[in-house]
């Protein structure tokens, strides 16, 4: 019997020591599965799919970005546009991805498409909450994908058309140096909207950057030492039916819709200002520097314009003979201006400008230097030509320095009474008809004041 019991205690002291020894293993086993699954230092890491910017499209085809570019924000790249690029079958962009591969492709492959035709069929965001209230970044800096834009100055640029469709893409972010930086550098930009976006760099900088740009807005805000609202980058582009509501900050110049461009039926809303207070320094409502031949037509200003030299519409015509003429006709200046000099519709007049049927009803909230017309043109000739130009007597002290010199005839002030009376609505429409069928007509404004017929306040 002592046998008996001594025999099963051992049984019972071998089998609690195999079940700890049982468990010991188990727990091991157990301990190094987590351990590989969380992966080793030496292992190649899970891959991980880009996120696509635009949830709208998930089936959207992609590549990740490149690692090398120096922007590790940037979203996904399309690898292919559906189309063939003809008018009839234009190339689609309906995702960030895919126009985040135009921009690969002009400005880095050097791939110009020439002629070519692009369709954008969505609204598109590259960043949100680029902006706040007052249209300055809203703190997101570091974490925003900076944009890269679609061609590049001395390199290549677009030479297609790109039709946005009344389409909004939101969220361009640029900030730094380069010259000519815009959503594109180059071609026709048509139909298309900018909101919440910033976009800063050195000299013409703008936001859509187009060379000839059709029914395009801007909400976005632009700075840079020569700055405009909309674009266009030399005397023979010309800009067409936009509308600018940002803001544009230029330290020299800075314009509500172009820096060189031609422009023709165009209005600004947005502040326009100088920050520089060297006798180059300009701001205007519309344009910057009317070139030979330039020409700014049927345009309006709404919006506040400060700096040292400043303009409704024009800060400055150039031109030295009749042949290269430079032309201001048929626009109205409804915004403030607050500058130390200035004119309510341009500021510095070349050889031979030409200035006709335009009128000042804006504010003057700068200097006795600031003028109802023009500020200074002391370089007219003969061949220069200001006619029938009006401004509200009540905020401008002189119409211009040269009152009605150089071939000037009817420029005249007049009273709040008078500009709001039918006789003077019908004589800006009898102007515009002996000016031919492409100049707007006039209407009265909500405020009582003339306007342009097609302007929405």
């Amino acid at each position: 019997m002592i046998y008996e019991h001594l025999i099963k205690n051992l049984i019972k002291i071998a089998m609690k020591k195999y079940f700890l020894s049982l468990m010991t293993i188990l727990m091991v086993a157990l301990v190094s599965v987590s351990v590989i699954s969380c992966g080793d230092d030496d292992d190649e890491p899970m891959p991980v799919e880009p996120t696509n910017p635009n949830p709208d499209n998930p089936n959207n085809p992609s590549t990740p970005n490149n690692p090398n570019d120096g922007n590790n924000n940037r979203g996904p790249v399309a690898s292919s546009f559906k189309g063939s690029g003809t008018k009839s079958d234009p190339y689609i962009i309906s995702t960030a991805a895919e126009l985040r591969k135009l921009a690969d492709d002009v400005t880095d492959k050097g791939k110009a498409y020439v002629g070519a035709y692009f369709s954008q069929t969505a609204d598109i965001t590259i960043n949100k909450n680029v902006l706040n209230s007052t249209g300055e970044l809203s703190g997101y800096g570091p974490s925003l994908e900076e944009w890269k834009t679609i061609g590049k100055y001395g390199v290549e640029q677009f030479s297609g058309t790109y039709e946005g469709n009344n389409h909004t893409i939101y969220g361009i972010y640029i900030k730094g140096s380069d010259d000519n930086v815009a959503l594109f550098y180059g071609g026709r930009i048509q139909n298309l909207t900018l909101k919440d976006t910033y976009i800063e760099g050195k000299y013409w900088v703008s936001s859509f950057g187009g060379f000839d740009i059709y029914n395009c807005t801007n909400y976005g805000t632009v700075k840079g030492e020569s700055c405009s609202g909309i674009g266009g980058l030399s005397i023979e582009d010309i800009v067409e039916k936009c509308k600018n509501h940002g803001k544009v900050c230029g330290k020299i110049h800075a314009a509500g819709i172009s820096i060189k461009a031609n422009v023709n039926m165009c209005v600004n809303y947005g502040n326009i200002s100088s920050s520089g207070n060297s006798s180059s320094s300009s701001a205007a409502g519309i344009s910057g520097y009317q070139g030979m031949h330039g020409v700014t037509t049927n345009c309006c200003n709404l919006g506040r314009v400060s700096g040292e030299h400043v303009a409704g519409i024009s800060y400055a015509l150039t031109g030295k003979y009749e042949s290269e003429r430079s032309h201001v006709i048929n626009n109205v200046n409804c915004g403030v201006l607050e500058g130390t000099h200035g004119g309510g519709i341009i500021c510095n007049a070349g050889y031979a400008a030409r200035l006709e049927n335009n009128v000042n009803v804006g504010r003057n909230e700068g200097g006795s230097e600031t003028c109802g017309i023009y500020y200074s043109s002391v370089n007219a000739n003969i061949t220069s030509k200001f006619k029938n130009n009006y401004y509200l007597s009540s905020s401008y002290l002189y119409r211009g320095k040269d009152e009605n010199g150089y071939n000037g005839e009817n420029n005249r002030n007049m009273t709040e009474y008078e500009m709001k009376s039918q006789s003077f609505l019908d004589e800006l429409n009898s102007n515009a008809r002996m000016l031919g069928n492409e100049y707007s007509r006039w209407k009265f404004g909500k405020n009582g004041f003339p306007i342009l017929e097609w302007v929405e306040e």
